[in-house]
């Protein structure tokens, strides 16, 4: 570790000149005694007007510092340190490469090699380069976001060459998204309604992708008539992406980095955005697909009529509730509990449609959860069951389920149910794990197989103290069990200081599920594997409460 010389510089490096400003400090090219150069970056407290903004900035380099050291998009901070007194710290950047091309071994014509001097030298660049770049930084965004941090400031002029390989830099700006207030940022860049969130990040990563693949401005945007004319399939899908990804309206845009992934490899493959199978390209092609799948549907729909006139039979009775149901939001018009008061609160744009039985709530993907008030009721330290159904529309499965909001005590662990996009994943919310890589949560298992989309399915997880210091997860998709996995801790459910979430991922929400969520419920003791096959199996009947005991 360096010591900090009296001007609040690293020791045993040589400052040899000012190569950039950004947020509250100064980025110097320093040479080690070593001979080797890095960039360094002084913070400064007096620089800011409060000790919080000061003192947040700090952490959020520390969390980038842990993402980078394994992301090859991220650039990486080799080392960090701070004052004595508190007066400012610094970190210590891997340097990017000469703009001239030579080795950088003094001040004599240095100059970053950044994306905004390749588009001066060189613009448009190719589709192939340009979707290529895209998936670099979306998959650094990913990265970022998954922690619950936030880019804010995302032009060419931050994207660093480093060995020839692009990466997202200018990491001054970089805050947790919950402390993401502040208007910064740089013009152009910033969707309408402002910087500060993951469709934020990606609305910019989109206007950024627009001028490599077009040459032209941030500004020209908005004038179509000024964009080039489509000479090949891979720009076609690109300027897709990218109209997507800067939708006016935040609904209408991706609703995660992974979603634009998803498409941006499409794109490099040939493929139809949108579409996870080959499309093909002539007008006569298409025709014929469409025609025989209309074929096809038609057949299906008579099979179905006469399969269903057949199969007909009494509906079946609801289920009686397992003992030990403590909460029960049934979706049917309101976030009412059916098993107690813990009656929730609709936030955002939260709707209703048939569910899996009657009605269930529906997300958009963009504002919309349900917030339950802390209540003693939900305090849960030995055993918990959550049991929900849910139907996934999004294009690419993200985040669904019942989210107990993040803890902060120490060495204690807080059950989440989520979903993720390889699958179902059950989370411990553990702070004992190190909080610069895992902030929000640790993921313990996933389902065998991806959600299926527009299906309903039936997720439970059981969490149970086994022993002292150590928590036993069962997880259970469709009825059966798919995970059984131990960790250290306390089993703790904080409700007495947190809300329960349903619908996003925390509170204020970084990501939004889009979907239905139906008969979302929670019990005070570990259910049986042979309970949780019952209610699963008990299906569009549902379940009931028991009848109360006769006096």
């Amino acid at each position: 570790m360096f010591t900090l010389d009296d001007k609040g510089f690293p020791a045993g490096y040589e400052l040899l000149c000012r190569i950039g400003a950004g947020g509250y400090g100064e980025v110097w090219l320093g040479r080690h005694f070593s001979g080797e150069c890095r960039a360094i970056k002084v913070i400064r407290r007096a620089a800011f007007l409060e000790e919080r903004p000061f003192l947040r900035e700090m952490a959020g380099v520390r969390k980038f510092q842990a993402l980078a050291a394994t992301h090859p998009s991220l650039i990486k901070v080799l080392d960090l340190g701070e004052a004595d007194d508190g007066s400012s710290f610094y970190y210590i950047m891997e340097l990017a490469d000469n703009a001239s091309g030579a080795e950088a071994t003094s001040s004599a014509g240095y100059a970053p090699r950044t994306l905004e001097l390749e588009l001066s030298r060189t613009k448009p660049l190719s589709p192939e380069s340009c979707t290529e770049l895209g998936i670099g930084l979306a998959s650094a965004l990913e990265s970022l976001h998954a922690q619950g941090l936030i880019h804010r400031d995302i032009k060419p002029g931050n994207i660093l060459f480093v060995g020839g390989t692009p990466k997202l830099g200018d990491i001054g700006l970089v805050i947790e998204a919950s402390e993401a207030k502040s208007f910064v940022g740089t013009e152009g860049y910033i969707p309408p309604e402002g910087p500060g969130t993951i469709q934020a990040d990606l609305y910019s990563l989109g206007m950024v992708l627009f001028e490599a693949a077009t040459g032209l401005s941030r500004h020209e945007y908005g004038d179509r008539s000024l964009w080039p004319k489509v000479r090949c399939e891979t720009l076609a899908g690109l300027l897709q992406i990218v109209r997507k990804a800067c939708a006016e309206r935040v609904r209408h845009r991706y609703h995660s980095a992974g979603e634009m992934i998803a498409d941006l490899r499409r794109v490099q493959r040939g493929q139809r955005v949108g579409s996870s199978r080959w499309w093909p390209a002539s007008a006569r092609a298409r025709a014929g697909v469409v025609a025989g799948l209309l074929a096809l549907g038609t057949v299906m729909a008579w099979a179905a009529i006469v399969w269903t006139g057949k199969m007909r039979t009494a509906p079946l009775p609801a289920l009686p509730a397992p003992p030990g149901l403590v909460a029960w939001w049934r979706g049917e018009g309101n976030a009412q509990d059916a098993a107690g008061t813990n009656h929730g609160v609709l936030v955002g744009q939260v709707g209703f449609a048939p569910g899996m039985v009657g009605l269930a709530f529906r997300f958009n993907g963009t504002n919309g959860y349900v917030r339950i008030p802390k209540n003693p009721s939900l305090t849960f330290s030995n055993q918990v069951t959550f049991e929900l159904w849910f139907q996934d529309q999004s294009p690419v499965p993200y985040y669904a389920g019942l989210v107990s909001d993040r803890g902060r005590a120490e060495g204690k662990i807080q059950p989440t149910v989520a979903l993720a996009p390889e699958g179902i994943a059950l989370y411990f919310n553990d702070p004992l794990v190190d909080d610069r890589i895992h902030s929000t949560a640790f993921e313990v298992s996933y389902s065998p197989r991806p959600v299926q989309a527009r299906a309903w399915i039936h997720l439970a997880a059981v969490f149970e103290q086994c022993s002292a210091g150590e928590v036993e997860l069962r997880t259970f998709v469709n009825g059966k069990r798919t995970v059984t996995a131990r960790r250290r801790g306390s089993l703790a459910n904080t409700i007495n200081d947190n809300p329960f979430i349903l619908g996003a991922q925390s509170e204020p929400p970084i990501l939004f599920f889009e979907g239905l969520i139906d008969e979302v419920s929670v019990y005070n003791r570990a259910l049986t594997d042979q309970e949780i096959t019952a209610l699963f199996s008990a299906g569009r009947a549902g379940k009931k409460l028991p009848a109360p005991p006769h006096g």
